[in-house]
């Protein structure tokens, strides 16, 4: 199968520290600050913490849809925290933490959600770490993400195995979501029938 490396095909940027996002004087924006804890691949999720960001700096860190966000803190040998800017997420301005890597594919030869899978992957989770063997490095960086070899397979593979594994993160979000509810009525109808009885 055919390899490509990740930084011919997108651009790899690096999110910004709030201090070189905001500019005392001049007209901002508060936006959503996106980090680490926040990445999935059905969206941004729980709580951000927001950034003024100075509105001629906002084209540079705006986050697009179709962004797919890394996480670049070091979290040893287990796979990469990755995510996707969703349609929805659109609904409120959202710009990079400096602890995530941004991808912008520049042509359609990958699809985005195949290359997301791919990068949460243990495949791709070696080859970072086996580049940044013998450095001191806590983190990963955006050079050694552009050396990746991403497997190319044809863009109808990319799409079946991507709604494949779509289709699966979506059953378990909605069941956790499901047995949480019902977790909270049951302590609802608990607390309804025994709540008032004290010793």
């Amino acid at each position: 199968m055919k390899l490509i490396k990740l930084g011919q095909e997108a651009e790899i940027t690096r999110g910004a520290p709030k201090s070189r996002m905001e500019e005392s004087g001049d007209a901002f924006e508060e936006v959503g600050l996106v980090q680490a804890a926040n990445l999935s691949l059905l969206g941004i999720e729980g709580g951000l913490t927001f950034a003024r960001v100075a509105h001629h700096k906002l084209r540079q860190y705006r986050l697009l849809r179709g962004d797919i966000l890394i996480s670049l803190l070091d979290v040893s040998n287990a796979s990469l925290r990755v995510g996707l800017v969703q349609e929805a997420d659109m609904e409120r301005t959202l710009v990079a933490g400096a602890n995530v890597a941004i991808v912008r594919l520049r042509s359609d030869a990958l699809e985005r959600d195949y290359l997301a899978l791919y990068l949460r992957s243990n495949a791709a989770a070696r080859q970072l770490y086996s580049a940044r063997a013998g450095t001191a490095q806590s983190y990963l960086n955006i050079v050694a993400l552009g050396d990746i070899d991403i497997p190319m397979p044809s863009r109808e593979q990319q799409h079946q195995m991507a709604e494949l594994h779509l289709s699966y993160e979506r059953y378990a979000l909605e069941t956790q979501r499901l047995l949480g509810a019902e977790r909270q009525l049951l302590q609802a109808q608990f607390e309804q029938q025994f709540g008032g009885m004290s010793g």
